[in-house]
This record gives structure tokens, sequence and C-alpha cells, in this order.
């Protein structure tokens, strides 16, 4: 090739290319620094927010009341900062005020909508609200999302079981399992549900699994305890109950279930010593103190009852508390103070059907009969196919000589309980108070 058309073919070729490649390189080069330019300056924004939610964090132990304050202050400035409004909610549901804490989030989501970790702090804390549909609904998004993350999963099998959607939070509980075979804890939630789907020897078989795992879950033992008790093997239950107590100290739930079965078996000593540990550990254990109260009652200690009960209602305001501790006022013999315990519930809660029935019994054997037919009518007026309420009000017209009223009451309680108790015997003492009042007449 000649030197000519080697000139003219880089002049026509070449040049043309390596200008457009150094073009091509100075663009680059300069879209690179504006990028650089602008992340610098992002950082210079975000450094302030940073520091300022760091220092508030912080101080949250030391001087709570300012540093929910500067919280707040943050939200305003910066509002999509997602962190601020997580740690807002984590705070005012330590402070036990979840719907505040569920106000921040979705304020956060609204500025910060794609924010994962804002949406899974949502979700969890529905679930805690019980909002389990809710609950749902958000972990199912982020589950599209993660379809391998764990958590996700785990509190979305958990909320299609609050659900009652057994079959699908079982496939769920599976699907963890499959992507992380060592999770005991799904082993004994996988075999949770499958007790309420009917497959006890599955669930068993997923117990035993957990505790292969990690052989001192209390949570599998308490749950093998259940399911040994479910299948009528009470020495079983009891030494598996005893065994999550020795590993998880003042188990109320463990506690409470061998107070049961002691109980069942005539057991006051040991039954006593379970329900006082359960107790102990819950302070707010409705049930064990009203079966305490009972095993007391039994027992005709009045007194122990009355003490524990009186402890209760400061603690709790379970109506069935209350309505326990006036009847226990009502076997010592202390009426006035039923009464008042009764009025006391009344004017919280004026429907109460338990408090009801109770009064509507007291004013009878007080034999003050138009009173507690005011008290049973309206109970029945709640409950109208309840068949004790009109038993009771059947009672109530004999004893206050309305034997008409009384024979129409035992009509309907013949038609929604035929054999309730000892209704037929007051059959004949109605009908010969009728033909009494008849041959007066």
């Amino acid at each position: 090739m000649s030197q000519s058309r080697l000139k003219k073919l880089f002049l026509q070729k070449i040049v043309p290319y390596s200008l457009f490649i150094f073009f091509i390189v100075l663009i680059f080069f300069a879209i690179s620094r504006k990028i650089e330019s602008l992340n610098d300056m992002n950082a210079r924004n975000f450094m302030p927010v940073h520091e300022k939610y760091m220092a508030a964090k912080n101080s949250l132990k030391s001087n709570p009341e300012k540093a929910v304050e500067d919280l707040k202050i943050l939200t305003k400035k910066y509002p999509e900062f997602p962190e601020t409004y997580g740690l807002l909610a984590k705070y005012f549901f330590e402070k036990k005020d979840p719907e505040a804490a569920l106000s921040y989030l979705q304020s956060g989501l609204e500025n910060s909508p794609d924010s994962r970790k804002l949406k899974f702090q949502t979700g969890r804390l529905l679930f805690n609200l019980k909002k389990y549909a809710q609950s749902r609904q958000i972990f199912e998004e982020l589950n599209e999302e993660f379809p391998k993350n764990t958590s996700v999963l785990f509190y979305l099998a958990r909320s299609c079981f609050a659900l009652k959607d057994y079959e699908l939070a079982a496939r769920i509980y599976s699907k963890i399992l499959e992507i992380r075979p060592e999770k005991s804890r799904a082993y004994i939630n996988l075999g949770i549900t499958e007790v309420k789907l009917h497959f006890p020897e599955k669930a068993l078989e997923n117990y035993q699994k957990a505790l292969k795992i990690q052989d001192n879950d209390a949570v599998a033992c308490y749950n093998l305890g259940l399911w040994y008790s479910k299948n009528g093997d009470t020495a079983a239950a009891l030494n598996w109950y005893k065994k999550a107590v020795s590993i998880k100290k003042g188990y109320a739930k463990a506690c409470y279930n061998m107070a049961i079965i002691y109980h069942e078996m005539n057991d006051s000593k040991n039954a006593e010593k379970n329900y006082i540990n359960a107790i102990d550990a819950d302070k707010a254990y409705v049930k064990a103190y009203l079966n305490l109260a009972d095993l007391y009652q039994k027992q005709e200690s009045f007194g122990k009852a009355r003490a524990l009960l009186q402890k209760a209602v400061e603690i709790s305001e379970d109506f069935r508390l209350s309505n326990k501790l006036a009847q226990v006022y009502e076997l010592n013999n202390e009426e006035e103070q039923a009464m008042e315990l009764y009025g006391q519930i009344l004017e919280k809660d004026p429907e109460n059907p338990e408090t009801l029935m109770n009064l509507s019994q007291l004013h009878q054997r007080q034999k003050n009969y138009g009173v507690s037919r005011y008290y049973i009518e309206k109970y029945i007026s709640l409950f109208p196919e309840k068949p004790l309420a009109r038993y009771i009000l059947m009672v109530n017209e004999y004893n206050g000589r309305d034997f008409r009223e009384a024979w129409q009451q035992w009509e309907v309680l013949d038609r929604i309980a035929p054999d309730f108790q000892d209704m037929k015997g007051y059959r004949e003492k109605i009908f010969s108070r009728l033909n009494q009042e008849q041959f007066a007449f």
C-alpha cells in the first residue's frame, strides 16, 4: 500500500474514530465528576441528621424526654429519614403505647414507602396488636420481594395461624425449614399447627425434632407436655412440664398446667404450690387466681380466697376476678360487701352477664323477688336461650307466688332444655299451686 493511501486512510477513518473515543471518555469523566459531586452533597446533607439521630438514640435511656423531643423535631426537619420513625415507634411500644408506635410507623411509611425495615416493624407491631389481617398483608408484600427471608416467612406463618388458615401456615413453616433446617422454633410452630390440623403424630415428631436441635428448649418441652396431657398420659405430661420449668424458671403456663393436673388428681398441696408459682411468674394470670380461689373455696378457706382475690383485683381489672371475690363475700356471709362490689362492676359494665346472674340469685336468697326478677330478665334479654337463667326466673316467680309466670317460664325451659336439672319436680309444684288458686277462686 502506498504512502499516500495510508495517509488518506488515517485522515478519513482513524482520526475521526479516535476523536469519537476521546469525546466519549471526556463525557464519561464529566458525568463521573458530577455524580461524585452529588454524592458529596448528599453525604454533607445526610451527616447532620445521622449525627443528631445517633445523639438522640444514645440519650434515650439517660434523658428520654429530651431524646424523644429531639427525635420528633428530626421527623419534621428530615421526614424522609426512616430510622427516626422506627426508633420513636420502638420507644412508645416499650412504654406500652402501641397506638402511638403504630402512628409513627405509618407516618414513616408515608414519607419512605420503600423502607423495608419500617414495613417489617409495622407488620410485627400489627401482629402484636392482634390486627392479623393487616399484618398478613404487609408480610405477603415483603415475601414477594424477599421470598427466602425466614424472618418475613415466620411472621407471615404466624399471621396465617392467627387467622386460622392452618394449612397455609403449615406450608410456610415447612418452607422455612427447607431454607433453614436448623430453626427449632419452626419445628415447634409446625407441630402446634399440625395439632390444629388433627395430625397429632406429625406434631409429636416435629416437637422431638426441635429437641434434637436444641435439647434445652423450654417451649418444645412445654408443648410436649400439652401433647401428652391431651392424649391422656398425665404422668408424661407432668415430666415434660417439670423439665420446661427447670429450663425456664418461672414458666407461668407450665406451672399453671401442672397445677391443673394436680387439682384434678385432688393433690391440693401440689396444685396450690403450682398455682402460686404461676401467679408469681405472671401477676396478671387471671385463670390461676380463679382456680386457686376455687381450691380454697372447696377447702372452705374463705379467708385465703378473699385475701388472694383482693390482691388480684388490685392488679387486674378483669371482671371475672371481681365476680369471684363477690361470691366469696357471699359464702363468708358478707353480703353487703358482695352487693357493693357487684354494683361497682355494673357501673363499669352495665350488661356484665355473670354479675347480673349473681345479683339475681343473691336477691332471691334475700327474698327480694322483684329485684331478682329485674336482674335475671336483663340477663335473659341478652341470652334468651340460656336454660339456667330461665330456671332461676321460674324458681324466683314460684317463690314470689306468681305461679302463672312460673308456669310460663317452665314451658319455655321445657322447650329449650327439657332435661334441665329438677325442672320436672317444679312442674308438679306449679300445677298444684295453680289448682289451689283456681279452687280458691
